[in-house]
Formats: C-alpha cells, sequence, structure tokens
C-alpha cells in the first residue's frame, strides 16, 4: 500500500483555518512613480495569455526600484526592447505620445531593457540617455535580473510588447506586427 501512494504521489497537505498562507505582503517600493497596491493574496504566475505576471522588481532612470505590481488598477503595457534594436528605437518614439493619449484612462507604459549597445544590462545613465533621446517620461527598466528573457523567449525577439489589464493578469501576450498602430489596438481593446 505504501508503494502505491509513492507511485500516485498522494501527499497529504494539512491547513489550518487562518493559518499562514506562506504569502508574504507586499511592500510598495520606494520612488515617485504612481502606486496602488494590489489586493492581499496576488500571485504572480507567468506571461502568458490569463496569468498574473510577476511581481518584478528594477531600477528606473533615476536609480530607484519599480515594481510592476505598483501599477496595479491600470493598463499597461509593458514594452521589453534592446538599445541595439531599430524596430526597438522606432516604437521608443511613439512612447510618450501613446502614454499622454491614454494616461486619463488609467494607462502605464513601461519600458524594459535587458540589453545596451553591448548586450550587457544598461546602467542608470544609458537609461537616462534612452529617456532624453525619445522624450520619455515614463518607467524605464534595466532588466538586468533577465526577466525579459521570460517574455520574449529563446531565442530573444525584440521588442516584444506585452498589455497586462487592470487586475495585473497578461491580456495580450504578444502584439504583433509591433507597431504604434496595432499597439493602440491592443491598448484600446483592454482599456
Amino acid at each position: 500500500m505504501l508503494a502505491l501512494a509513492r507511485l500516485v504521489g498522494c501527499t497529504p497537505v494539512l491547513t489550518s483555518p487562518g493559518g499562514d498562507t506562506g504569502l508574504v505582503a507586499w511592500v510598495a517600493p520606494e520612488n515617485d512613480w504612481p502606486i496602488s497596491s494590489p489586493p492581499g493574496g496576488l500571485q504572480g504566475e507567468g506571461f502568458g495569455e490569463g496569468q498574473v505576471v510577476p511581481d518584478i522588481r528594477l531600477l528606473d532612470q533615476f536609480g530607484a526600484e519599480v515594481s510592476i505590481w505598483q501599477f496595479y488598477g491600470d493598463v499597461i503595457v509593458l514594452d521589453v526592447s534592446t538599445m541595439w534594436c531599430a524596430p526597438c528605437q522606432i516604437i521608443a518614439a511613439e512612447v510618450q505620445e501613446t502614454w499622454e493619449d491614454y494616461e486619463s484612462q488609467g494607462f502605464q507604459y513601461l519600458t524594459m531593457l535587458p540589453e545596451n549597445l553591448s548586450s550587457d544590462a544598461p546602467s542608470t545613465e544609458e537609461l537616462q540617455s534612452w529617456a532624453e533621446d525619445f522624450g520619455i517620461e515614463q518607467p524605464i527598466l534595466s532588466d538586468d535580473a533577465g526577466h525579459s528573457y521570460e517574455i520574449t523567449g529563446s531565442p530573444a525577439a525584440f521588442p516584444q510588447i506585452v498589455i497586462i489589464d487592470r487586475d495585473m493578469t497578461v491580456a495580450i501576450p504578444h502584439v504583433a506586427p509591433v507597431d504604434d498602430f496595432t499597439i493602440r489596438a491592443g491598448i484600446e481593446s483592454v482599456l
């Protein structure tokens, strides 16, 4: 009988009503971006359609920690680009205008850059340069932890645009083709 239990992997899970769920309370980072706390018990699942995105925390162009979850309640475009990618630069030229057009409807535009011109994680100065070169006043994040590759897959393809709904759930995992018109259509379908 013991061998059968091992074979089917039956392991009892004991819980107590009101006991510790093992979840850690979300803590807001210290930065100047809008912060809206997510509900308790929110758990990241991944970047597939219908999954809750993980609470990724990266440094922005000011050297401050930013949490994706701090934008809970807003529709989010997560733009995974690289500094060396020409199509990424074309998209970057539209970021600020896109954000301004949808800001009043509860919208955020986050740019995540895993690679600079040398394929290394961008420094704060490089993030600032990207913001200045493209006139972006929204969070630009250096992905030195490599979360971008979970989103883009292997081999990585850039840019990759993900649209996240107000509940931190992936609404559109890959906007395609990646152009301003299609990005805006995706935003409007989720707003």
